[in-house]
């Protein structure tokens, strides 16, 4: 799977009012996400439609962002998230993925989960309860061995 990197349709995703109000919490106005997309600290994978942003935290860390619209047709989001898996611990730094969700976000915390991330621990972000959870090379190269 290769990255989007139309920044004009990316950041029309992200600041669409059904997505801001689950991912850009705390942030007034829209996100212009051009200088990470361009200088590749920010990864999309996906459509205009949705899909996961990933974000360079720095020394192999890199935070997973989901971006769906409501109405997007969520059919083969685990093959999507196996590939993006995939190319983020081969071809980049990855070996630490992270994601943050809120307590009132119960589809993300399911899909999350599903996606093998494991609960890390209780956290805030900008005044919002949730989880932080993790999913490393290492869990990686173990759900390969499952199959």
């Amino acid at each position: 799977m290769t990255p989007l990197t139309d920044a004009f349709k990316i950041n029309a995703l992200v600041n669409h009012p059904a997505i801001r109000e689950h991912t850009l919490m705390g942030f007034e106005g829209d996100i212009d996400l051009t200088p990470v997309i361009e200088s590749g600290q920010a990864l999309f994978f996906g459509d205009e439609r949705g899909g996961f942003l990933m974000h360079n935290k720095g020394q192999g860390v890199w935070d997973a962002h989901t971006q769906f619209l409501p109405e997007t047709d969520k059919r083969g989001i685990m093959t999507m998230i196996a590939e993006v898996k995939r190319h983020m611990f081969c071809r980049t730094d990855c070996i630490m993925l992270t994601t943050f969700v809120e307590h009132t976000n119960k589809p993300a915390l399911f899909l999350a989960l599903r996606a093998g991330f494991r609960k890390f621990r209780e956290t805030e972000m900008l005044g919002h309860a949730g989880l932080l959870l993790t999913f490393t090379v290492k869990d990686w190269t173990r759900s390969l061995c499952q199959q």
